[in-house]
């Protein structure tokens, strides 16, 4: 809380408006990744927990938190292995970026 009230320069912020900032840009980035990917948007939740997770080494109490970190990572390489293995039965042409990934290339751009 201290943080916050710093990096706000003192403005008090209520706490709805942040949540809602959150409920926006977890989804927002975990999306804009997939679309990046080429993978289905729906997925999103899955890489974001899982992500989330994975940044739980980044933390104190990584060794408490190691069996959730390693069954997240284990997680996301399966996921990798079977959209590589996937990409390889049913190769797609090289367009890049191309739809909406160009969009999203362009307005991260501006």
């Amino acid at each position: 809380m201290a943080l916050r009230g710093e990096r706000l320069g003192g403005r008090a912020l209520p706490d709805a408006l942040l949540d809602g900032v959150a409920e926006f840009a977890e989804p927002y980035a975990a999306r804009v990744i997939a679309i990046l990917l080429g993978i289905p948007e729906g997925e999103w939740r899955l890489l974001a927990a899982d992500s989330a997770t994975v940044g739980l080494a980044m933390g104190v109490r990584i060794r408490a938190d190691l069996p959730r970190i390693e069954a997240a990572l284990a997680n996301l390489f399966g996921y990798a292995d079977a959209l590589i293995a996937a990409r390889r039965r049913s190769p797609r042409p090289a367009q890049w970026p191309s739809g909406r990934a160009q969009s999203v290339c362009t307005a991260g751009c501006q």
